[in-house]
């Protein structure tokens, strides 16, 4: 049975038995020749980073995962909620898809075991023990990629990915905390990561708020502060001003008494002169 996991660049439908399957950490798959012509593009273009080809997800692979994209083995990911899984030819869309086991007309898909499932095995399906936590969606729902996929550890493909590695950063499987590259490291749960971030994020967002709301404050503040400036330099210069000709008026007044004294002290002289000459 295919597994009809499509190529985020060329949108083929990929099987990983045929095709070199490549995932960035974004979670979207793709052709690993795609891939390598994609990110070679940005090579010629220095001021333009790297991401993912898909625009809505707007992810930007670090450098280890460009280095990786030679070796790297693949995550086994049906699909990514970004990429539709249905085929973008009408005739494909409407081929019935066959059960894994019966090969009659598959009306189901079990996201863990990557299979499709008709009725009467769906129902079987689900009553055997180990199978039961399953996750079985309508075949509706998976052309719709109205579901969330299991990941499964590229080092060991038989198990899911349900550890994080506080040590490294990294996610991993069980069998990695056991006996593979991860041993004696410390692990959380993703369950509990995933609801530590949570709640981390919202601390973060409530400081932002208040912190936007302090700042909101402050600026108003300034504000005030610089209409206030402004208002005492209008008044400061208008003082200037008005002791400028306060001043002016003093010094042409006082101009005018020195004229005066100086013409009646002028006069006053002349006559005194006039009259020792005459006497």
């Amino acid at each position: 049975m295919e597994k009809l996991t499509r190529c985020v660049v060329c949108s083929k439908v990929m099987n990983n038995k045929k095709d070199e399957i490549k995932t960035l950490f974004c979670l979207h798959s793709g052709c690993k020749t795609c891939l390598q012509k994609h990110f070679d593009s940005f090579k010629n273009s220095p001021n333009k980073n790297p991401k993912c080809p898909l625009p809505e997800c707007q992810y930007f692979p670090t450098m280890m995962e460009l280095d990786d994209l030679e070796t790297s083995q693949p995550l086994f990911i049906v699909k990514s909620r970004c990429t539709p899984v249905g085929s973008s030819n009408p005739d494909e869309d409407s081929k019935p898809l066959e059960c894994v086991n019966c090969s009659e007309d598959a009306n189901w898909y079990c996201v863990d075991c990557e299979a499709f499932l008709d009725d009467r095995c769906k129902e079987g399906h689900s009553k055997i023990k180990f199978l039961a936590d399953h996750k079985i969606v309508s075949l509706e729902d998976y052309k719709k990629g109205d579901f969330e996929v299991s990941h499964f550890c590229p080092d060991h493909p038989e198990e899911r990915i349900n550890l994080f590695c506080d040590s490294c950063k990294k996610i991993s499987c069980v069998k990695c905390a056991v006996i593979g590259s991860h041993k004696d490291h410390k692990f959380y749960k993703l369950e509990e990561v995933h609801k530590h971030f949570i709640l981390e994020s919202r601390k973060h967002i409530e400081w932002c708020a208040k912190t936007e709301e302090t700042l909101d404050g402050i600026i108003k503040k300034i504000l005030n502060h610089l209409d206030g400036f402004g208002s005492e330099i209008k008044r400061v210069k208008d003082e200037i001003e008005s002791s400028r000709i306060s001043f002016l008026e003093m010094i042409n007044k006082r101009h005018n008494e020195l004229i005066v004294d100086v013409k009646l002290k002028e006069i006053s002289v002349k006559k005194e002169l006039l009259n020792r000459f005459v006497t």
